[in-house]
């Protein structure tokens, strides 16, 4: 219907970007005609070429230009890396703080400020529980000095990551999910004491 009289992949290709770009959401496109076509370009695509790129990866270039990709990201990159180069980078960092940078499932992360010199939760923006187990899983509860920190930790690990999502078109492609929050549901978040450096003195021997 969408792809009649088209005889080349080329013409194939051009006519799918055209209408995919022309029937996108945030243009004012239409869902159902959006998953119409995807479905009719698929099936067409692979009666017309054996390629090693299918239709649903050639689609997948075409969402790329309406999403993101950070600009640390690395397709070889394993979730493991992505872990200990974010907990390497609270530490580095933020060296009186404590954090907890697990993963969690196949493909998120979280960071949780556990410990830190200054009151983290805001007590005017979070209610009774968060504040008695000292546990937000959002940092717009949190104070100003643990939210410039979470989001610049957050910032810093999308830089790995990448989204070509369109959720509106049931198409979800994001490299990992990545969740910050101060304390946790089983340990709260306490505040401690500054750290302070202490230099090494040598023993001096008298007589």
């Amino acid at each position: 219907m969408y792809f009649d009289g088209i005889c080349t992949l080329d013409e194939l290709k051009k006519a799918y970007r055209e209408l995919a770009l022309a029937n996108h959401l945030d243009r004012g496109g239409d869902t159902a005609v959006m998953q119409a076509t995807n479905a009719e370009y698929d099936a067409k695509h692979d009666r017309m070429t054996r390629e090693a790129i299918s239709g649903a990866e050639y689609r997948r270039t075409v969402y790329e230009e309406m999403g993101w990709v950070g600009k640390n990201y690395s397709s070889s990159m394993s979730m493991g890396d992505l872990t200990k180069i974010i907990r390497e980078y609270c530490r580095g960092h933020y060296p009186d703080c404590k954090f907890s940078v697990t993963r969690k499932h196949y493909n998120s992360i979280t960071v949780a400020l556990m410990e830190a010199p200054f009151e983290a939760i805001d007590p005017e923006k979070a209610g009774e529980y968060e504040i008695k187990h000292q546990h937000i899983q959002s940092y717009k509860q949190a104070t100003p000095e643990a939210r410039e920190i979470l989001r610049d930790i957050e910032r810093f690990g999308e830089s790995y990551n990448y989204d070509h999502s369109d959720v509106m078109h049931d198409y979800f492609d994001r490299g990992f999910n990545l969740w910050v929050e101060i304390g946790k549901w089983n340990k709260p978040f306490n505040k401690c004491e500054r750290k302070v450096k202490r230099s090494r003195t040598r023993a001096v021997k008298v007589g």
